[in-house]
C-alpha cells in the first residue's frame, strides 16, 4: 500500500527509537557490572495467589471484551480494537505457559528413563524456570495483535478491490449519459460479436426494494466479465443468468434502429374506398363522423427520452394520402433524434370510421420495417374497437371508433421477465406477484429465478434482469438515480474501444484502479493502514523485549550449566537440552499463536471499524487469512527458537566447574 510523507517520517522516527533501544538493552547485558555477573544464582519465586489471581483476570478481561465487542459493533468499537487483541494474546500466552508447564511435568518421568539425558534437562528447566517460558506470554500478545492487525488490514484490502470492482462493473467503464438503450446500442455496434463489450444499466432509487434494480446484457455476461468477477460476491450471478436470457425469437429483445423518417404505405384502392365523398366541416369534423387518419409512432431517441410523431402532421386538414408507386399511396414525415439508435415502442392509429377497411402494405422506421415477425411488433388482432390483423405481408386496418387513439402494433407480453434477487430484499407485489419497476420507470410482473448476494453497480440490494428484454417496448429511461455504462475487458483491442467512442453515445471512462484509488483515500482505508503499523511497532517492541530477557538469562543459565558439568553432565547433553527448549519453545509459540490470532480474528474482526460498507455494500468477511496466520505463526516460532538456541548455544562449553569456586570468593 501507499504511504504519506508524514507516515514514512512516523516509521523512521519509530525505527530509529526501536534501535536505539535494542543498542541500549544489549550494551547493558554486555557491560553489566562484575559483581553482578559473579552474584548467586537468583532462583525464581514460586508463584503465589496473588500471580495466580492475575493470570485469572487477564482470562476474564480477555472474554469479556471479546463479549463487548461483540455487543457494541463497529461503531463504538474504538477502545476494543486497542485493547481487546493484546487481552486475547495475554491470556493465550497465559494458557500456553500453563499447557507447556503440565505437558513438561508429563514428560518428565518418561524422559528420566530415557539413555539421553539432553530432554529430561529440557523438561526439568521447562518445570522449574518460569522465566524460561515466559516469554510465551509476551510472544503471543504480540503476534495477536499482529496477526489481528494483518488479518484486518488483508480483509479491508480484499473488500476494497471487491468493492471497486463491484463499483465499475468491469475493467473498464464507459458512461452513457443518454441511457440504458445507448449502451445497449453502442456496445453491439462496435462489438457485433459480444466478445469484448457489454451494456448494463442501474437504478439505485433510494427507496429500495422494487425501485432499485440493474439491467445487463445477459448473453455477453461470460465472456465480458465472468472472469473478472470470478473470485467475487458478484460472481455469484454467473451460474444463475442463464435463466435471465432472452430466447432467439425476434419479440425478444429490443432493435435499435437508425432512421431519418416515418413511413405508412397503403392500396390507393382501399383509401379510395374508405376516404369520405363529401365536404368537410373542419369546425365540426365529429357531427359528420369522420375523424383524420392518423398514424403516431411512440419511439425512444438518441438521448433517452419518449417522442412521439404523427403522419400525417397535421391530420386537422384532412389530407389524402400521396402516391408513392403505381397502386400505393402514402405519408411520410421527418423522425427527429434517431441518427445514433432509437427505438421503437408501439404505434397506434386513429380516425376513418364506417367506410371500409385500409390496406397498410408498409409501415417503416429508415428502411427496418414495422409489419412482419422480424420486427418483433405485433398487431393487436381484431378488437371491439380496432381490427388490425396481418395479412399478405400487410395489415388490415378497420377503425370502430374514430374519436379515441388505438395501438396498432405493440410488442407482445408472452411471459414475465426472470429476475435475479439479492436475500432480504422486499419486493412490492401485485396479487402473489413480484414486481419489479423497469428501465422506464413502469411497474412490471417478474419471476424470481434465484437469489445471489450481490449484483454489480447495486451491491447487495436489488434485482437483475436483462437489458435487452427490459428495453423492448419501454419508454424513456427516468434520469434521476440511474446510470449507464458500457463494461470492457481489460484486453479489449484499441480499435474496438475506438469504434465504441466513434458511437457518439459514451462519456467519461473509469478503471477499476481510480476507482480503488478513490476508495483508499477514504479516512476508513487510512486508518486500517495505521492500524497496521501501530501493530508491528507493538511486534518489533516484544521481539526486542523476548531478545533482552532472553540475553539477560545468560549468567545464571553458565551457573546453572556450570553445576551441571560438575555433576558430571557432558557438554554434549547440556547443549542438547538448550536445544530441545528451543524447539520446545518455538513450537509452544506457533502452535499458541496461531491458535490464539484464529480466535481473535475470528471473534474481533467483524467488530473493528474495517471499512464502511453503508446500506447496500458487500458483505465484509472476517474469515482469517490463513496464509497469513500460519505466517505470522510459524515466524514468531522460529524466531523464538533461533533466539532461544543462539543465545544459549555455547553456554555448557563456555561455563567450565571453575566457574562455582569463581564465584564462590
Amino acid at each position: 500500500f501507499e504511504m504519506s510523507a508524514t507516515e514514512w517520517t512516523a516509521v523512521a522516527v519509530a525505527f530509529a527509537v526501536s534501535v536505539a533501544v535494542v543498542v541500549a538493552v544489549s550494551w547493558r547485558s554486555t557491560y553489566e557490572p562484575l559483581n553482578t555477573k559473579l552474584g548467586g544464582l537468583n532462583r525464581p519465586r514460586p508463584a503465589t495467589w496473588a500471580s495466580l489471581f492475575v493470570s485469572l483476570l487477564i482470562l476474564l478481561a480477555a472474554a469479556v471484551s471479546v463479549y463487548q465487542s461483540r455487543q457494541t459493533g463497529p461503531g463504538r468499537a474504538d477502545w476494543v480494537g486497542l485493547l481487546s487483541p493484546a487481552l486475547v494474546g495475554l491470556a493465550g500466552g497465559q494458557l500456553a505457559i500453563w499447557g507447556v508447564a503440565l505437558l513438561a511435568r508429563m514428560a518428565t518421568a518418561p524422559t528420566a528413563s530415557r539413555a539421553r539425558l539432553g530432554w529430561f534437562l529440557t523438561v526439568r528447566r521447562l518445570t522449574r524456570r518460569g522465566d524460561s517460558v515466559a516469554v510465551l506470554r509476551v510472544a503471543v500478545a504480540a503476534i495477536v495483535i499482529a496477526g489481528v492487525a494483518a488479518n484486518a488490514w488483508v480483509a479491508s484490502a480484499s473488500w476494497r478491490y471487491d468493492m471497486a470492482r463491484m463499483q465499475t462493473a468491469g475493467p473498464v467503464r464507459v458512461s452513457v449519459p443518454a441511457g440504458g438503450l445507448q449502451a445497449y446500442a453502442a456496445s453491439r455496434e462496435a462489438d457485433p460479436q459480444g466478445r469484448w463489450l457489454m451494456a448494463m444499466s442501474a437504478s439505485f432509487d433510494p427507496s429500495g426494494g422494487s425501485y432499485r434494480d440493474v439491467f445487463v446484457d445477459t448473453p455477453r455476461w461470460d465472456r465480458v466479465v465472468g472472469l473478472f468477477f470470478a473470485d467475487s460476491a458478484v460472481g455469484q450471478v454467473t451460474s444463475p443468468l442463464g435463466a435471465l436470457a432472452p430466447d432467439t425469437s425476434s419479440a425478444a429483445v429490443v432493435k435499435p434502429v437508425q432512421a431519418r423518417e416515418f413511413s405508412v404505405t397503403l392500396t390507393a384502392e382501399s383509401v379510395d374506398h374508405a376516404w369520405p365523398r363529401r365536404e368537410i366541416n373542419t369546425n365540426s369534423d365529429l357531427d359528420y363522423g369522420f375523424v383524420p387518419l392518423q398514424f403516431t409512432l411512440n419511439y425512444v431517441d438518441d438521448s433517452g427520452d419518449s417522442q412521439l410523431v404523427d403522419v400525417p402532421k397535421n391530420a386537422e386538414k384532412a389530407e389524402r394520402p400521396s402516391p408513392v408507386a403505381p397502386g400505393l399511396v402514402g405519408y411520410s414525415v421527418p423522425l427527429p433524434g434517431c441518427t445514433r439508435a432509437c427505438a421503437v415502442v408501439s404505434v397506434d392509429v386513429r380516425g376513418l370510421t364506417g367506410f371500409g377497411r385500409l390496406r397498410v402494405t408498409e409501415l417503416s422506421v429508415g428502411d427496418q420495417p414495422l409489419l412482419g415477425a422480424a420486427s418483433g411488433l405485433t398487431p393487436v388482432g381484431d378488437k371491439r374497437t380496432v381490427q388490425a390483423v396481418s395479412s399478405d405481408g400487410g395489415l388490415d386496418l378497420e377503425l370502430r371508433d374514430p374519436f379515441s387513439t388505438h395501438p396498432l402494433l405493440v410488442w407482445p407480453h408472452e411471459t414475465d421477465p426472470a429476475a435475479l434477487v439479492t436475500p432480504g430484499l422486499r419486493l412490492e407485489k401485485a396479487g402473489r406477484q413480484p414486481l419489479a419497476y423497469g428501465i422506464d420507470g413502469r411497474p412490471q410482473q417478474v419471476q424470481i429465478a434465484g437469489e445471489v448476494p450481490a449484483l454489480p453497480l447495486l451491491g447487495r440490494g436489488g434485482l437483475l434482469l436483462d437489458l435487452g428484454t427490459a428495453l423492448r417496448g419501454a419508454g424513456g429511461q427516468i434520469p434521476a438515480d440511474t446510470i449507464s455504462v458500457v463494461v470492457a475487458r481489460a484486453d479489449t483491442p484499441a480499435s474496438v474501444l475506438a469504434k465504441l467512442r466513434a458511437t457518439g453515445a459514451t462519456g467519461k471512462s473509469r478503471t477499476v484502479a481510480q476507482a480503488l484509488d478513490r476508495i483508499e483515500r477514504t479516512g476508513t482505508a487510512k486508518g486500517t493502514r495505521l492500524y497496521l503499523l501501530i501493530a508491528l511497532f507493538a511486534l518489533l517492541i516484544a521481539a526486542v523485549r523476548v531478545v533482552a530477557a532472553t540475553v539477560e538469562q545468560r549468567r545464571e543459565r553458565r551457573t546453572e550449566a556450570a553445576a551441571l558439568r560438575v555433576a558430571g553432565v557432558g557438554v554434549g547433553e547440556i547443549a542438547r537440552g538448550y536445544r530441545g527448549e528451543a524447539q520446545a519453545l518455538g513450537l509452544s509459540v506457533a502452535v499458541a499463536s496461531g491458535v490464539a490470532v484464529w480466535v481473535g480474528c475470528r471473534a474481533l474482526l467483524a467488530a473493528l471499524p474495517l471499512v464502511d460498507p453503508g446500506e447496500y455494500g458487500l458483505v465484509f468477511d472476517v474469515t482469517p487469512d490463513v496464509r497469513v496466520v500460519t505466517g505470522l505463526s510459524a515466524a514468531a516460532g522460529l524466531f523464538i527458537a533461533l533466539v532461544v538456541f543462539g543465545s544459549f548455544r555455547r553456554i555448557g562449553r563456555s561455563s567450565p566447574p571453575r566457574l562455582l569456586r569463581e564465584g564462590d570468593r
